[in-house]
């Protein structure tokens, strides 16, 4: 019997729709199961596995009171796809639903590694979604025509969606991992050149290079590939988000996690103060409008002080110092970013002299501390890069 995909939806509420994906699911060729997550009224279809099902698999019962009860239809909804996935049963996910559908569905989403098809059809798409996103590969659908009944319209969008997830099934290639190392790069705007310095000189050493947008969710989004073992090492460029983090910045909504997961899995990391140099934010008030500051687009772009690079310091080498594998600091001594030049005002030669002697004095003497007498974004620095890059390799051979 082929694996088979979760249809997951409230049948007390959203039957038809999902009663109609599911047969659309089975027209295109996939095997479908109908799953129940409702908690009100009784089910108006037949489903492939019951609520009392799904509950039940969370310890519970469907007589406890609501806010436990979500809970349980979540997490026992969680379970029973990595039970299923674990038994190579599970071909993907596809969810239908309103702002709790949605909660409950891409629960169980998150859960499942990357590549395994995850598709949710909901109402609440075109609000803030980063909630139920977080950093999954999940593809959303918004249902502007809402769920209350088959109508001409809505039949529409549950085709689409079951034939987007019988493609994703059926027709997209597999996850095949060849035998290059995968190097994560972190990179945002103002340290892209960096990592574009970075491409041919990871080609000729034989590496592949899988960047991250570090705008908050990004570092995240690394941080999960490592801890699911899809990365061989780690280029650190971009710290920014930590900057970011500690004045609610634009790519500020990074996880405590963060520059964490490559010592903790003992994995090459060579790491760099990129971006530390400005705080990135949509509203610019109190004691930063006083410090040397632009606006950028929709964005104010606000030069760091002491006191943050002092408190980044220390805050990178408690995340560095227990690192289980060969870590490495890389220091650009001529600017951490596309604006950390002397045109703009943000270069300071002194305020990086700074942050590398309060680096010196936190990490462990076991991790090299390289000054590069270059930028970030210039080739004498990804040159620098790459050799501690391949020290760090060479090490774990």
């Amino acid at each position: 019997m082929p694996p088979a995909v979760l249809v997951v939806a409230a049948l007390d509420t959203k039957a038809e729709e999902a009663a109609f994906l599911r047969e659309e699911l089975r027209r295109a060729g996939c095997r479908a199961l109908l799953v129940d997550v409702g908690m009100r009224g009784p089910p108006r279809v037949e489903p492939d596995v019951t609520r009392e099902e799904v509950v039940e698999l969370a310890g519970g019962r469907l007589s406890d009171e609501y806010p436990k009860l979500l809970d349980e239809v979540k997490e026992g909804l969680v379970k029973l796809a990595l039970n299923l996935l674990a038994k190579g049963e599970l071909a993907g996910v596809v969810g239908v639903g309103g702002g709790v559908g949605t909660f409950i569905a891409t629960a169980a989403m998150r859960a499942l590694p990357f590549g395994l098809p995850k598709f949710m059809l909901s109402t609440v798409m075109s609000r803030d979604v980063s909630e139920f996103v977080d950093t999954s590969d999940i593809c959303m659908m918004h249902c502007v025509v809402d769920l209350a009944g088959l109508n001409d319209l809505n039949r529409r969008l549950l085709s689409e969606a079951a034939w987007a997830v019988a493609g994703m099934v059926k027709g997209a290639q597999p996850l095949r991992l060849s035998g290059e190392p995968r190097v994560g790069v972190s990179m945002f705007g103002y340290t892209t050149h960096c990592v574009e310095e970075l491409r041919p000189r990871r080609r000729v050493r034989g590496l592949q290079m899988v960047a991250f947008h570090a705008n908050g969710v990004g570092g995240s989004a690394m941080e999960e590939f490592i801890k699911q073992g899809l990365l061989d090492a780690v280029l650190d460029v971009t710290l920014h988000e930590l900057l970011d983090a500690m004045y609610g910045g634009f790519c500020g909504n990074v996880k405590p996690n963060r520059l964490e997961e490559a010592g903790r899995r003992g994995i090459p990391l060579v790491a760099a103060p990129g971006g530390l140099d400005c705080i990135v934010l949509r509203e610019l008030k109190g004691e930063l409008a006083g410090r040397p500051h632009f606006k950028k687009d929709f964005r104010f772009v606000v030069r760091s002080s002491r006191e943050d690079l002092s408190a980044l310091a220390k805050l990178i080498a408690s995340k560095l110092n227990v690192a289980r594998g060969p870590t490495r600091f890389v220091v650009p001594l001529k600017g951490w970013s596309e604006v950390d030049v002397e045109e703009t005002g943000f270069y300071d030669r002194g305020l990086i002299d700074f942050f590398t002697e309060e680096l010196k004095r936190s990490l462990s003497s076991n991790i090299p501390i390289v000054e590069v007498d270059a930028h970030i974004n210039e080739g004498a620095f990804a040159d620098a890069l790459m050799e501690e890059l391949e020290g760090a390799l060479q090490r774990c051979r």
